[in-house]
């Protein structure tokens, strides 16, 4: 079940650095105010993160073999790429801020979210694979436990250089300021 923590944590790292690193330009024309779209950016991540936090403290059935703790990770790890996809959902139907660059910065922040949806999806697989042995299943779990924390820290760092890429300084304002998105910040 160490697997499952490190997933968790992954993941929450990863939600926590999102908000506050995707603050970056698109242009003035058409789209939504950096207010607005800050808030709606920090509310979908924060749905998210609420829903895993509360599917992870729900009690693990007691498996009793390899193949239903193996059966577990698969159920859990595809039920947070199945939220993984609301989440992209919500955050491409947020549109762009209204900022310079905005269409970047909206395009960026799903590309990198897809990644994310990606790396889950292969782990997903990967866990299905594990050996039946229970000596080799523990290390080959934390194993990809481990390369999914590292790939949930690239994606983070990534979400992070956008603030880097695009210069917004009133969307970056906005992520800072937003009470939409305080909660996150906090978790930072």
């Amino acid at each position: 079940m160490r697997f499952l923590l490190a997933v968790l944590v992954t993941l929450l790292a990863l939600t926590a650095s999102g908000c506050g690193g995707d603050s970056g330009g698109g242009n003035e024309a058409a789209g939504a105010s950096p207010d607005q779209w800050s808030g709606e950016i920090c509310e979908a991540v924060g749905d998210w993160a609420s829903d895993l936090q509360s599917r992870a403290a729900k009690p693990p059935k007691s498996p009793r073999t390899v193949a239903a703790v193996r059966a577990q990770l698969v159920d859990f790890i595809a039920d947070v790429v199945a939220r993984t996809d609301e989440l992209l959902t919500d955050v491409k139907a947020a549109g762009r801020p209204s900022v310079e660059d905005g269409d970047k910065i909206a395009r960026d922040l799903q590309t990198r979210l897809q990644s994310l949806r990606a790396t889950l999806d292969r782990a997903r697989r990967t866990v299905k694979r594990l050996p039946d042995d229970p000596s080799r299943f523990g290390p080959a779990a934390q194993n990809l436990g481990a390369s999914i924390q590292k790939a949930g820290g690239d994606i983070g760092d990534q979400i992070d250089q956008l603030d880097e890429r695009y210069d917004a300084e009133e969307l970056s304002k906005s992520f800072n300021d937003n009470p939409r998105c305080s909660q996150l910040a906090g978790a930072r």
